[in-house]
């Protein structure tokens, strides 16, 4: 690394704890809307084709996931 490059990062040095907890929050955050596409086809391919006895009971499982997952988003967007 040269010089220059050191002393640009040396700005960065007393924000590293945040920019590592915005970093994975947007990790976090990203995961979480590729997620929601797959409950959803979880749903309608697996649970509501399988015409499984407890189609119902995996329905509130899955729906109950989503929530949870809405609820870390929008912790980690606050």
């Amino acid at each position: 690394m040269n010089t220059r490059t050191k002393k640009f990062l040396s700005y960065y040095k007393p924000y590293l704890r945040i920019f590592l907890s915005v970093m994975s929050c947007a990790f976090i955050v990203a995961s979480i809307t590729l997620l929601f596409p797959l409950c959803t086809r979880y749903i309608t391919k697996t649970v509501l084709e399988g015409h499984s006895p407890n189609a119902l009971n995996q329905i509130y499982w899955v729906g109950a996931l989503m929530v949870v997952l809405i609820l870390i988003h929008t912790v980690c967007n606050f």
